[in-house]
């Protein structure tokens, strides 16, 4: 080894001595206790950073899920009120057919009521043609008014 280099080691060796002899016995042992008790006060700390970082992003994700949750609600209304104004409208489209419908109904049975009149009708003048045309039977065969007859009638 070389000199200089040897004389390196033992100024470093007399600043270690200079150091523990200035600690003493219970700075040592207080110094090799303080080696574990640092280790737990860094695992406390990190453990403290990562508790913060993961509050900031659950922070971040309840709003985000809120604003998922505020869009589909939006949307969810406005589909609701598409369905909604869909059936309005189908049930407007059927009412209106319903409607129709119904006065069919009402037409027929106006028709039929108007047909029942008319057969009446028509019935009281076939009636009245029958009679009619009987007398008229009736007269032609006694045929009294004209004179031919009434001269080839007379015995």
């Amino acid at each position: 080894m070389d000199p200089t280099v040897i004389s390196q080691v033992v100024a470093a060796l007399s600043i270690i001595a200079k150091i523990v002899d200035a600690l003493g016995v219970g700075g040592i042992v207080g110094l090799a206790l303080a080696g574990p008790v640092i280790v737990v006060l860094s695992v406390i700390f990190l453990s403290h950073l990562n508790n913060q970082r993961l509050a900031a992003m659950l922070e971040v994700y309840r709003k985000d899920a809120g604003d998922r949750f505020e869009t589909y609600r939006k949307d969810s209304g406005d589909r609701f009120e598409y369905y909604r104004n869909t059936m309005d409208k189908a049930l407007d489209e059927s009412e209106d057919g319903l409607n129709q419908v119904i006065q069919f109904y009402k037409d027929n049975v106006e028709l039929v009521k108007n047909i029942t009149n008319i057969a009446s009708d028509l019935k009281d003048v076939v009636v009245l043609n029958t009679a009619n045309m009987q007398r008229m039977i009736d007269k032609v065969e006694a045929n009294q008014f004209c004179p031919v007859v009434k001269e080839r009638s007379k015995p």
